[in-house]
């Protein structure tokens, strides 16, 4: 399954242990439940933060593995209204805790210990530069 590991997604086992295709899609959709939720509370946390001041979104989830091939949740989040020196610190400020604070709201959803969330901001026109590129 990769960087997700199967207890997050509600799993015991490993697909060899039960029905292949159940399992997969089990999982596929647990894994896509997961990421809408983190996405929803993050979108809501930073409009709690910061209100109209900053226009985020969209905001994606996807799954990595460190450097010790350890799972992590990286989360992209793209804001618009330019990267002046001010709005950068407003910005960063406004970042600090939103990861915990995330984490807090999906307690009920996920075992907060076994998910890494690790944030990134990307100002949006060089989102749209990246989206045309490929």
């Amino acid at each position: 399954m990769g960087a997700v590991q199967w207890h997050a997604v509600g799993l015991t086992a490993p697909p060899g242990d039960r029905d292949d295709v159940s399992c997969i899609e089990r999982v596929m959709e647990a894994r896509t439940e997961l990421h809408a939720a983190i996405e929803g509370a993050i979108a809501e946390e930073l409009g709690v933060r910061f209100g109209d001041r900053f226009d985020f979104g969209p905001i994606r989830v996807t799954e990595r593995l460190d450097l010790n091939d350890d799972p992590y949740l990286r989360v992209e989040i793209v804001f618009d209204g330019g990267i002046e020196e001010e709005r950068i610190k407003e910005l960063a400020k406004g970042a600090l805790g939103l990861i915990t604070a995330v984490t807090r709201k999906m307690s009920d959803q996920q075992e907060p210990a076994s998910m890494r969330l690790l944030p990134s901001y990307i100002e949006k026109s060089e989102w749209e530069g990246l989206a045309a590129a490929v």
